[in-house]
């Protein structure tokens, strides 16, 4: 990951594609992150939204009631004893 100061971040961005994640510094203190164009589309598709349960359709809700956990999440169970 690269880091640069907010002061040079304007010359930078002129010479340079950002093609890896950015850490944008003022005063040594991280106050932003950059990341490549194609990343962030990546992501906004995959872009999930939180709803409160009385959001949620009969549908939904009963989707929920009858799922289960994947078999492979059996691996934590030992954690349930503590």
């Amino acid at each position: 990951m690269k880091t640069l100061d907010a002061n040079e971040l304007s010359a930078w961005l002129r010479d340079n594609d950002v093609d890896e994640t950015v850490t944008v510094e003022k005063g040594g203190v991280a106050h932003a992150v950059m990341i490549p164009y194609a990343l962030f589309q990546a992501m906004h598709r995959g872009n999930r939204t939180a709803l409160r349960a009385a959001e949620l359709g009969d549908e939904d809700l009963e989707a929920i009631r009858n799922s289960a956990p994947p078999a492979d999440s059996a691996r934590y169970d030992d954690e349930l004893d503590d």
